[in-house]
């Protein structure tokens, strides 16, 4: 007979609904109830405190009729047998603290005659105000159905309606998974006063944000597919659809370049939960969304800053004046500041969509937070390595938002290094500015992380076949879930109980599985414990946690007993026969198998450690080995001339099996793909072999060998893999390798006007070599490396063998057009040139060897010059075809060539977009689509420094780009040769005092603070300090500049006396416009030589004009210089020596300064004299920084701003004066 709606969808739901059937059996009065129920007629329910139910069903009449039901309560000797039988057993005691009603419980009541279920009508008092005399009514069976489907929820309603209160079972149930995180609570705020700054930020130097993925299948192995809280399908299969869907959508999340990324320094950010008071927010009860009580807050903008550039502002909620925890004196001070506030998934977005590479000059603590805090959420949605949680907002309304899962260190480094940047006011409460006292890191990550999921879920899905319901959108709208039914009231149970199974990683005392090798292929199972706290405390026996001394780990035992044996009893839903060890409270092992063993390792363990649960296998079984497939490859052994378009022809692959690192025959693997889902020993070792990695390497084998094309066999010799798998080449295939990356003897043209340098010639060698291959080449010499008289050389040898029938091109700005024509005709006068530029251009290609005009000229006449073939195409600073979507990019790569070469300063200005694009031009399709680079390379090294991505681009393209500095003395050996010098100046007596002084003030005033008034008082000590170190005066603003009241000032004379007596001249930096002032006076009474000021607040005229006098001649000797108004486009050769009379501690500002002085055509050696103070701060810190130097490509420098993250022990310890 079909009843529609199942009723009863554990076995005790179903007990119950049997049971009744059993007593009705006969009297048929049960069937007419389930319709009623299936129908939606019991209108209300409920079981008061004493177990009595009373309802509402509606029948035929306009008034519900109101049953009442009572069963007969258990006898106070019943009651305390039942507590004495389940405190007796750990497994029943387990099941029943997870929500579960063990069988076997059923059957030992029924021993000691204690019936839970009711066998005869006379055990329940029931009655309904309907005319019906019948007992049940089908209005009291109604009622019993839908009481079936509140059981299967919790089934400690069949021990309520017997007269056990469920509080009588809350020590079983051990503080169910549930937030821990606050949703208004006021345990998690401390008073802002009181609150004490949280530390300083950890070294970013090994952040990677690439986390192995995690298989979420395993750990999600024992959680239903069917919970009692969804009936609409499989909702486990939906969840972890969703998992694979979130990883793929933040793959194509587009990441801004850092050019575009908005400038935060002064814009700051909190999280901060709004009043409740009904009018400025919404109570627990009226919020929609578990967020809806929080808003992220910005202030500190200016009008002229970056506040109006930004999505976020243009769409934030309203400007308001808020009071926001500021750190004022040392301590967090309540402060009224203009902000705006902003809805929690704007907030979100915006900084989803920052990159993590973004300059850290434009942001400030909270946006730095902020900023790695997305990248890290990113990370693990993408890495699997999130579990759903429940957040309750009390009286059965909830809501589900997600949690990291630390599995692994990556994701443990990432959150102690996001824990390092905290500000510590980041989240603060509208009502009274208590600041958040928990977990900041765990409470932000949930928050962008749910946030993420719900905003990615909500997206238009055409895949989506299933209507959101509540639990739908509670799961993935970030909805809560408020009950409204009787059927409601046990959901949020149903789902803390279905994801409890997740929860365990959180407990302090957690069991130890521990397998021996007990020899004939059989292996013991035993428990232990251990407390996580105290690692160094070892394992205790499980025994141990039944012992009559009732203690644990100098804890209750009684106390944790309840947990112990609930994460006990989870790990049996993966190993079972732990049941049988807990039965035994721990006193004897059970037994497994070989086969069993595979179980454990493929499934078991993994999904075990990632709850939390310790497992110790036999070392014999740690390292087991797999095959695997290898492939290798062969070359032709005599290989005249290696190109890109004979690679195909030259290099052959072939698959092979390996186990370990020993190969072995097809036959071998055949035979033991026999036993594909066993664990067996193979050669005295054990090997697994999964069914579906044996499959695939059949597969591999079966297909016959791969067939690559050209660009895929360079790729796979370049990276040494294909597909992810490690080729293994022979020798001739490492000599064809060998010949496409090396460049050949190549002599330089003899029609070569011009003596090319060393690097010049290797330059010119290699620009040859990748043309004769076939590639495309990026010249990325340093600027002034003399780029143009390389590619002018290999022009003249393209020439000389006949490889300029069809003309080169070169696209360049207008103002390098003239450079490239006076540089042909004086390197290579027997160039035939053309400028095609002009109002009345027309293009001459017949008898001319190089063609020269503009990219805007290109894009104008695009047509013209894509109808052609030309020799060469040559893009001088290529950053102009950096942006591939742009009309002019298109243009330049519409134009076809028989070589191409692209000539800047870097090859990535700004993002790996530009990268890409630039070898869009150079070898088209080399990286693939833009799409398949951005997911392969850009998003991973751009949002999550991914090392293994960087290393992998890397080796695609080093032979193709070649970049020198002027620094490498390998580079470029006719460079005079730049001198560094450490001058350390003592202190003034007068100055030591002013320092110590200075220190012990602004430590006092600095100590306790916090966020960004600690921030700008150490900035303000900083500056103090070095204008003490420069010049008292400087810094006390009274009093005349002598020079002997600063060590600084008496070093410098002595420095440009000798400078001066061998007929030098110098340039002296400084920070400070006012010091210079100070230089000048002090220089021109002590030294009497012209001394000039070059300072920001200069026009362009007298500027000018300064520097050709100290060009010029003998007209000026020392030129002193304002740091920022000298840091570019000066020309100052005719210094040969520089001094830094204060340091920036940035080394590129500093070599940027230096550089006016270090440059070709700088006839003399460059010495450079940098002067610093003994026993100060400015030592220290110069020590820090050359012990922490790293030699790369591009060096970001923090500049000062590392030093206001230090802690006030660490302060002390750098700003104090040492003797």
């Amino acid at each position: 007979m079909g009843y529609g709606k199942i009723y009863g969808r554990t076995w005790w739901g179903r007990a119950w609904v049997e049971a009744l059937e059993r007593i009705d059996f006969g009297l048929n009065r049960l069937p007419r109830g389930r319709t009623y129920a299936n129908t939606g007629r019991v209108r209300s329910i409920n079981i008061d405190p004493r177990g009595r139910i009373k309802a509402s069903v509606q029948g035929s009449r306009r008034t519900p009729y109101s049953v009442e039901i009572e069963m007969r309560k258990f006898s106070a000797s019943q009651i305390s047998a039942i507590k004495k039988l389940i405190g007796s057993n750990p497994v029943i005691s387990s099941e029943l603290s997870l929500g579960m009603l063990p069988e076997a419980l059923l059957g030992l009541l029924n021993n000691m005659k204690i019936r839970l279920l009711p066998d005869r009508w006379k055990e329940i008092s029931a009655d309904c105000s309907c005319p019906d005399w019948a007992n049940p009514c089908k209005h009291l069976a109604a009622v019993y159905y839908i009481i079936a489907n509140e059981i299967d929820k919790n089934p400690f309603i069949l021990f309520s309606l017997r007269g056990i209160p469920q509080e009588a079972f809350a020590t079983l149930q051990d503080s169910p998974a549930g937030s821990k995180l606050p949703y208004g609570e006021d345990g998690d705020f401390v008073n802002s006063y009181s609150y004490k700054p949280r530390g300083t930020s950890i070294s970013s130097e090994d952040l990677d944000l690439n986390f192995p993925v995690l298989d979420i299948n395993s750990i999600f192995t024992i959680v239903k597919s069917d919970p009692l809280f969804y009936s609409m399908g499989d909702f486990k299969a939906m969840l972890l659809e969703k998992y694979h869907y979130l990883a793929s959508k933040v793959d194509s999340i587009e990441v801004l370049d850092e050019g575009s990324a908005v400038d935060l320094r002064n814009i700051f950010f909190h999280l901060a939960f709004r009043k409740t008071d009904g009018r400025t927010s919404k109570t627990s009860a009226q919020a929609k969304g578990i967020y809806d009580r929080t808003c992220i807050i910005a202030h500190g903008f200016s009008n002229d800053g970056g506040f109006k550039s930004a999505d976020i502002f243009k769409k934030a909620q309203k400007r308001v004046s808020f009071d926001v925890p500021m750190i004022s004196k040392e301590e967090f001070e309540i402060k009224k500041v203009p902000a705006v506030l902003i809805n929690p998934s704007a907030a979100v977005a915006f900084f989803v969509s920052q990159p993590l590479s973004g300059k850290p000059e434009k942001l400030n603590p909270s946006a730095l937070y902020f900023n790695l805090a997305s990248s890290i959420a990113l990370a693990i949605i993408k890495s699997h390595s999130f579990i759903p949680e429940v957040a309750s907002f009390g009286k059965g309304s909830f809501g589900i938002h997600y949690i990291p899962l630390l599995h692994n260190e990556k994701i443990k480094g990432a959150i102690e290094h996001l824990r390092g940047l905290n500000p510590g006011n980041l989240i603060f409460r509208e009502k009274d500015g208590a600041l958040f006292n928990g977990d900041t890191e765990l409470f932000i990550l949930s928050f962008f992380i749910t946030n993420i999921i719900s905003g990615f879920i909500r997206l238009p899905d055409p895949h989506e076949s299933v209507l959101p319901d509540k639990v739908f959108k509670a799961f993935f709208f970030g909805e809560i879930f408020v009950p409204q039914r009787f059927e409601e009231n046990n959901t949020q149970k149903a789902v803390t109980d279905w994801l409890e199974v997740l929860s365990i990683r959180t407990k302090d005392i957690s069991p130890v599985i521990k397998i021996d090798d007990i020899g004939n292929e059989s292996f013991s199972v035993g428990l232990e414990l251990e407390n996580k706290r105290d690692p160094l405390a070892g394992t205790v026996p499980f025994y141990e946690l039944f012992s009559p001394s009732g203690r644990l780990f100098n804890q209750d035992a009684g106390l944790i007993m309840n947990s112990i044996l609930r994460q006990t009893k989870i790990a049996a839903m993966y190993l079972p026969v732990l049941d049988e060890v807990v039965s035994s409270r721990g006193q004897k092992e059970e037994i497994i198998t070989l086969q069993g063993m595979y179980g454990v390792l493929t499934g078991s363990a993994g999904a075990l450690r990632l709850l939390g649960i310790k497992i110790i296998i036999p070392r014999a079984l740690r390292n087991i080995l797999t095959p695997r497939a290898v492939l290798t490859a062969s070359g032709k052994k005599t290989v005249k001339n290696v190109s890109y378009l004979s690679l195909d022809d030259l290099v052959s692959f072939k698959w092979q099996i390996a186990i370990g690192d020993k190969k072995i025959s097809r036959e071998e693997f055949l035979q033991l793909s026999k036993s594909a889902g066993r664990l067996l020993k193979f050669r005295d070792e054990y090997i697994m072999l999964d069914p579906e990695e044996v499959k695939s390497i059949l597969g591999r084998i079966k297909s016959g060998s791969p067939r690559l094309s050209g660009t895929e066999i360079l790729k796979t010799l370049l990276t040494g893999e294909y597909s992810g798998i490690r080729f293994d080449p022979d020798e001739a295939v490492r000599k064809i390798r060998e010949d496409l990356i090396k460049s050949g003897q190549i002599p330089v043209p003899g029609d070569l006007a011009a003596a090319l340098r060393a690097y010049q010639v290797n330059g010119f060698r290699w620009l040859y070599s990748n043309a004769a291959k076939g590639f495309g080449s990026c010249l990325a010499d340093d600027m002034g490396l003399g780029k143009t008289v390389q590619v002018i050389s290999l022009l003249l040898k393209l020439k000389a063998e006949k490889r300029l029938e069809k003309p080169a091109l070169v696209v360049c700005p207008t103002t390098l057009l003239g450079n490239w024509y006076k540089e042909c005709a004086r390197f290579a006068p027997s160039l035939k040139t053309f400028i095609y530029h002009g109002q009345s251009r027309k293009l001459e290609t017949k008898n001319i060897d190089l063609v020269m005009t503009t990219y805007g000229t290109l894009r104008s006449d695009r047509q013209k010059f894509s109808s052609l073939e030309w020799g060469s195409l040559i893009v001088d600073e290529a950053q102009n075809i950096k942006n591939y979507q742009t009309d002019q990019s298109r243009a330049v790569k519409d134009i076809k060539a028989s070589s191409y070469i692209a000539m800047t300063g870097t090859p990535v200005e700004n993002r790996l977009s530009e990268l890409w694009s630039i070898f869009d031009f150079l070898n088209r399709g080399y990286l693939g689509s833009f799409e398949y680079f951005r997911k392969e390379f850009s998003n991973p090294i751009e949002k999550y420094r991914d090392k293994e991505s960087i290393e992998k681009l890397k080796m695609l393209t080093a032979p193709f780009i070649l970049r020198r500095l002027k620094t490498d003395r390998n580079i470029i050996s006719d460079l005079p040769e730049k001198l560094v010098f450490d001058e350390y100046c003592y202190l003034s007596p007068g100055q030591a005092v002013l320092y110590e002084q200075t220190v012990r003030k602004m430590l006092d005033e600095i100590k306790g603070s916090e966020g960004i008034s600690r921030k700008g008082l150490i900035l303000k000590m900083i500056t103090s300090l070095k204008q003490i170190c420069n010049h008292p005066v400087q810094f006390t603003k009274s009093g005349s500049p002598e020079v002997n009241y600063s060590g600084k000032s008496e070093k410098l004379i002595e420095l440009l006396l000798r400078i001066i007596d061998s007929k030098e001249k110098a340039l002296i930096f400084t920070q400070y416009k006012e010091m210079g002032e100070l230089l000048v006076k002090m220089l021109r009474s002590h030294l009497q030589v012209n001394t000039l000021f070059f300072h920001g607040s200069l026009p362009r005229i007298k500027r000018d004009k300064m520097v050709a006098e100290f060009q010029a001649g003998d007209k000026a000797d020392v030129m002193i210089i304002s740091l920022k108004a000298g840091g570019t486009g000066l020309n100052l050769t005719g210094a040969s020596n520089v001094i830094h009379y204060d340091l920036w501690w940035n080394p590129a500002v500093e070599n940027q300064a230096t550089d006016r002085a270090y440059r070709i055509g700088q006839k003399k050696n460059v010495s450079v004299y940098r002067l610093i103070s003994l026993g100060t701060f400015e030592e220290k810190i110069d020590e820090m920084i050359k012990k922490k130097q790293e030699l790369a490509d591009i060096t970001v420098s923090a500049g000062e701003s590392w030093i206001t993250e230090l802690t006030d022990k660490k302060l002390k310890e750098l700003f104090s004066f040492r003797q």
